[in-house]
């Protein structure tokens, strides 16, 4: 009989770390303390906690069927206001695509404890009270609500989940809405299989242990010992889905697990863990993504596209419009394309890959070099790049070098203008599909968001009126938004309602957008004195950091500059009698600047407010400046100029 040694799965954390334990109240019972407890001492705002969310994996094996992962969770709930009991309806999603290979779940158990006077109301959850619901073709849920549940009650439940899916995990999450008091979670796992564990987020462990469990397992004529891990973190702070943030699931603490090597006794050794090389080169080997990237349909449109013209750059530029105005996105992102090129040319629409893969083909039969570039949208999360797994990815562009300069191109949006991709796939980096080398190309290309705002207000005498002639000019991803919306939702534009609302390079897409339109202004008059705000249009209206702390990094997705300029010709018979004070404020390394500058001449009066954002990703460590910065701009913003009618002497 063999005895087989377990390799040491990889961890992202070696140490063993034991110095806290949960000590709420085991399932099944809760204690007078927890129910009159009114709130939460580490979030009075906090609508609910989670007291405990406990969970564990093992595994078990069984003939014809190998090793599945059997996961169980245990949940602990105190509902403070109305407004937590959402929390006491419970949503648990399972895959069932393959009913050969359904993922199962069972033996769901849970309570509600409400508190009547000295006595505690205990109710079961009934079984008629679980349902399961379909989903999708591929998930089904089982769900449940639990009766009797108000403000102050405390909620609890458990299951087993079955699967044999081990290739990747379940992740488990040990951070919400809501903040979590205690979460443990323990992982049981086979010596036949190597997983890569990953933590990230903010919360430090207060457990994180790793030993071979003594009880020996047995696997044929072979025994062998799981290796036995448990992690722990206590007074969790409820996650805030802020301002500027690409993806919560980026920043919320967990673990995620992925299969690195499989080694059974007899077998040769199975490595799981591709490089980004052998990833991409099975892409193009295995996939329509590979044999798509083949095809020569079209080759005769570009030619005559193409004929006369002398440089890359025009030949690019050609083909890009050309595809841009003739071909039709369906609004689905896709990795994978869903009709061959030669069936687009006829249907001309097709989900985001089907156009950017037509566009890299006609780009080469240019002769443009041209490849495709693999990403992960900003809704899907951001690339993990120690996992070569292309699930990680949900969407592709293309990129080609011209004269020594590259361009990432994209055509779902006939209003984006070469060289410019759609604003939500902005996420760090995207993998060039070459099976040659790994090669990482940054997203943002130095496009900026630029809107420049001029505000030119008179006094008309014969209306005893001030008016403000507003002149905007829109650049880079500023024109591209400006135009979508002139395109879907016109009338939400401010200005759009006024007769002389005039557009100017609307279709012009490498021209900057340009708008002006005449309104009224709005002052105030008291007397000799007239009171008139500086900027009442700020493009930041109010300030989005609104926390008091924030731990994870503030995502512009595209450096800015908001340009605002107030020239205020005074009216006959006025001066100015106070005026607000110029004021300059930026962070270190001036990333991000705001400049506010008064001038004055005996005839007018002319403002300047300038907020610019020289990176799009802005570290945690300088909230407190930014929020500060922001709070004092609009602060200037509110101040007024004071005119004062001239006495006659």
């Amino acid at each position: 009989m063999g005895k087989l040694k377990f390799g040491w799965l990889v961890l992202c954390l070696l140490v063993t770390v034991a110095y806290a334990e949960d000590t709420t109240s085991p399932f099944g019972q809760v204690t007078r303390a927890e129910l009159a407890s009114t709130y939460y001492p580490l979030d009075s705002t906090a609508n609910a906690v989670m007291l405990r969310n406990n969970g564990e994996v093992h595994f078990s094996y069984e003939e014809n069927i190998g090793f599945r992962a059997h996961y169980t969770q245990e949940v602990k709930i105190k509902i403070y206001r109305s407004a937590g009991f959402q929390w006491a309806d419970v949503v648990l999603p399972y895959y069932v695509k393959d009913k050969y290979k359904a993922e199962i779940i069972r033996g769901v158990e849970g309570f509600s404890y409400t508190l009547s006077g000295d006595l505690i109301q205990k109710t079961g959850l009934d079984k008629k009270d679980v349902f399961t619901e379909k989903a999708t073709d591929a998930y089904s849920l089982k769900k449940f609500a639990f009766p009797n549940v108000r403000e102050g009650s405390i909620i609890e439940y458990k299951y087993t989940l079955t699967s044999p899916y081990i290739f990747q995990l379940r992740d488990w999450e040990f951070q919400y809405e809501i903040p979590v008091k205690w979460s443990e979670f323990t992982a049981e796992i086979p010596a036949f299989y190597e997983y890569q564990i990953l933590y990230q987020g903010y919360v430090p462990m207060v457990k994180n242990e790793a030993k071979l469990n003594k009880l020996e397992q047995r696997l044929g004529q072979y025994t062998y010992n799981n290796a036995k891990y448990v992690w722990a973190v206590e007074n969790v702070p409820a996650f805030t889905d802020e301002s500027f943030i690409s993806n919560k699931d980026d920043y919320l603490a967990k673990l995620t697990f992925q299969l690195t090597k499989e080694n059974f006794p007899g077998r040769a050794v199975r490595d799981y863990m591709e490089t980004w090389p052998q990833l991409t080169d099975d892409l193009l080997k295995l996939t329509d993504f590979g044999r798509y990237l083949k095809r020569k349909d079209g080759k005769e449109t570009v030619k005559q596209l193409t004929t006369g013209l002398s440089t890359n750059l025009e030949k690019a530029q050609a083909v890009y419009n050309y595809l841009k105005q003739q071909l039709r996105w369906n609004g689905e992102i896709s990795l994978y394309p869903d009709t061959s090129p030669k069936n687009l040319l006829i249907t001309q629409i097709g989900n985001s890959t089907d156009l950017n893969i037509l566009l890299n083909n006609w780009l080469n039969l240019a002769g443009v070099e041209a490849k495709p570039v693999l990403l992960s949208t900003r809704a899907h999360g951001r690339i993990q790049t120690k996992y070569p797994k292309v699930s990680q990815f949900n969407n592709a562009i293309v990129h080609t070098q011209i004269e020594g300069k590259e361009y990432l191109l994209d055509i779902t949006d006939p209003a984006q203008p070469f060289g410019m991709i759609p604003i939500y796939c902005l996420n760090n980096q995207g993998l060039l599909v070459d099976a040659k080398e790994e090669k990482w190309i940054p997203l943002e290309r130095g496009q900026i968001y630029q809107v420049e705002n001029y505000y030119n207000v008179k006094y008309e005498a014969s209306e005893d009126q001030f008016y403000n002639i507003v002149s905007q000019i829109y650049r880079g991803y500023g024109a591209l938004t400006m135009r979508q919306q002139l395109r879907d939702k016109p009338e939400e534009i401010t200005g759009y309602q006024y007769e002389d609302f005039k557009v100017i390079n609307e279709d012009k897409l490498s021209k900057d957008l340009r708008m002006s339109y005449t309104r009224q202004s709005g002052i105030e008059q008291l007397g000799d004195y007239i009171y008139l705000e500086t900027f009442p249009q700020s493009p930041v209206a109010e300030n989005p950091f609104k926390v008091t702390d924030r731990q994870h990094p503030i995502d512009y997705s595209y450096r800015q500059v908001y340009k605002q300029t107030l020239s205020l010709q005074l009216p006959p018979g006025y001066e100015a009698e106070e005026l607000p004070s110029s004021q300059s404020v930026s962070l270190e390394g001036n990333t991000v600047q705001f400049i506010f500058q008064v001038q004055q001449t005996t005839v007018a009066v002319q403002v300047l407010s300038l907020l610019r954002i020289d990176r799009s990703l802005i570290a945690s460590e300088q909230y407190q400046e930014l929020r500060t910065l922001y709070q004092e701009m609009l602060t200037k913003h509110q101040e007024k100029i004071v005119l004062r009618k001239i006495k006659s002497e």
